[in-house]
């Protein structure tokens, strides 16, 4: 066989093979994203009624925030989302002192553990809010971050 018809035979059995294999290569994926209506909300309320609707979410320990007492930078604060329950469907981020107030959603598969870290901006201090999406409704947990230096204009 010459070196040419083997490159062609080899390439185009790959051409043929890789997108079979993309199922196999399958990893979980949790998608990020604030929706139109919590974007274009201009208060902490209206943002988190934009996601909630009329129903109350309830504050719950399973819900966790690691996010520091003390941000001595508020252009980029640390913000760690954690929820123990399973059945989480997605994870929303808002901060009282963002400019948008609905900061993130993350919509989560059943295989992916409810955990999110990102970093937030803040222009000053106010609380920051996590709401876990569940079947039977929105649990909530808030922390108070005091802010040294603004990250908002």
């Amino acid at each position: 066989m010459k070196r040419r018809s083997f490159l062609q035979t080899t390439a185009g059995s790959l051409a043929l093979t890789l997108p079979g294999l993309g199922g196999l290569l399958y990893t979980p994926v949790a998608t990020a994203g604030p929706t139109e209506t919590m974007l274009a909300a201009e208060s902490l309320d209206a943002a988190m009624r934009a996601v909630t609707g009329d129903v109350a979410p309830r504050p719950d320990p399973r819900v966790e925030i690691d996010a520091p007492a003390i941000a001595e930078n508020g252009r980029s604060v640390p913000v760690k989302i954690r929820c123990t329950l399973d059945g989480v469907r997605a994870l929303y981020l808002f901060s009282e002192k963002n400019q948008n107030p609905g900061v993130a959603r993350f919509a989560l598969s059943a295989e992916l553990a409810p955990v999110v870290k990102t970093r937030i901006k803040m222009g000053g201090t106010g609380r920051v809010i996590a709401l876990a999406e569940l079947d039977s409704g929105f649990l909530m947990a808030e922390r108070m971050v005091t802010v040294t230096s603004g990250g908002c204009s």
